[in-house]
């Protein structure tokens, strides 16, 4: 989230417009690391990013992925990224050989773009869901 000048107000005012959301269970605005998160269900990434625009802040959102095939860094994760980097929106990507990870930040992005992108260079793609789970007793 860009242009937040502080917690107390800026940071509020960004959680106030996540928990308004339909859906949303809880939200989260961190001023000292330029972010924020919302939890819920039947959230989008553009009801999201609008949410936050609407309050007159400027917002990305963050796709990761897993990615398989890669060989190397140096060639594979850079075809990757440049792959993601392409995307329309996209601000920011990065690969990881190591991790066989990737993710990208920017705007009117989804999981299915996201995957196609780096399945059009050659590489299996699959979508990475951070979900919360409540109500668990046991392991």
């Amino acid at each position: 989230v860009e242009g937040m000048m502080c917690q107390k107000n800026c940071g509020s005012t960004v959680e106030n417009a996540l928990s308004a959301l339909e859906g949303a269970v809880e939200a989260r605005a961190s001023f000292e690391n330029k972010s924020a998160w919302v939890r819920g269900r039947h959230l989008t990434f553009a009801s999201v990013l609008e949410a936050v625009e609407d309050v007159g802040f400027d917002a990305h959102a963050v796709v990761h992925i897993s990615v398989e095939g890669m060989m190397c860094q140096k060639n594979c994760g850079s075809t990757v990224e440049n792959a993601l980097s392409a995307l329309e929106g996209a601000v920011e990507a990065r690969a990881s050989f190591e991790n066989k990870s990737a993710w990208v930040r920017g705007r009117h992005l989804t999981f299915a773009s996201v995957l196609e992108a780096v399945e059009d260079v050659g590489f299996d793609a699959h979508a990475v869901v951070h979900i919360s789970v409540e109500g668990m007793m046991c392991q």
